[in-house]
């Protein structure tokens, strides 16, 4: 993924992996793993970490999520809080007030401190944060990547968020394709959504399988349902104790292993 981010920007890469001179990078993220738990933060605080281990400076902005006073150790990273702590949730929703914040705390330090990157490389949500990289993009003068983790319907907008509240976040996600130039998608649907959205710039679609497809020697099968994946009723936690029942009707050795963490985590151990 490192290598990825060279290309755009002519730098040759004498031998697979790697980036051959030291780039300054802001990567943009409301969220900071440990600190809160999903698939963004572990892959945005991985991607921080493999490159200050290959000499890049790497600036993390994101809200504070650790108390007061203390400093997130992540190594070779300068983590700035440019919002406080604050409840992202509400409901197993996340609520628009923390991203208009984070937003304004991005905007605010691009404004200031925009010169000292090279890249600065975000999130696409939350919007606000890209909508702030996009306008101190000109003043800043540095290269604005975008991760399109996904891109949402103006159904499921609404069915998030209800219909008002829904629509102006589509609204929204229909002018952020304007910004950024360079976009990383994790899947072909979401980048077909994108370039409808009109996103005109290159898409890697990275963490796709490029594998071997030989088949492997298959291991003994166990009675054992796993379900990774955050708490939170977009993922279907809560359909796995019913399901788990219903199956045993035909399996009773059956057994679940439910991973990860979230809003739902007490319903769930509740279930």
């Amino acid at each position: 993924r490192a290598a990825i981010l060279g290309r755009p920007f002519g730098w040759s890469e004498p031998r697979p992996g790697r980036i051959s001179r030291p780039v300054r990078v802001c990567l943009v993220y409301d969220c900071l793993y440990p600190f809160t738990v999903g698939g963004g933060e572990r892959w945005y605080r991985a991607l921080a970490e493999r490159l200050a281990r290959e000499g890049h400076e790497v600036t993390y902005l994101t809200l504070r999520q650790w108390d007061e006073g203390a400093k997130p150790d992540v190594p070779g990273v300068d983590v700035i809080a440019v919002g406080p702590r604050l409840e992202l949730y509400f409901e197993g929703r996340r609520r628009i007030g923390p991203a208009l914040r984070f937003g304004r705390g991005v905007l605010r330090h691009l404004l200031r401190e925009g010169r000292r990157y090279d890249v600065v490389h975000c999130a696409s949500t939350p919007f606000f944060a890209l909508l702030a990289a996009g306008l101190a993009r000109r003043r800043g003068r540095f290269r604005l990547l975008v991760d399109w983790i996904e891109v949402w319907t103006l159904g499921y907008w609404r069915e998030y968020l209800g219909r008002f509240k829904g629509t102006v976040a589509w609204v929204v996600q229909r002018l952020a394709p304007r910004l950024g130039e360079r976009a990383f998608c994790f899947s072909r649907l979401h980048e077909r959504r994108l370039r409808a959205e009109g996103f005109r710039g290159p898409i890697d679609v990275v963490g796709v399988y490029a594998g071997p497809l030989d088949r492997p020697d298959p291991e003994p099968a166990e009675q054992i349902v796993v379900f990774v994946g955050r708490h939170i009723p977009e993922k279907g936690v809560l359909a796995v104790p019913a399901a788990l029942a219903s199956a045993r009707e035909a399996l009773p050795g059956l057994r679940a292993e439910i991973l990860g963490d979230g809003p739902l985590r007490a319903e769930v151990e509740r279930s």
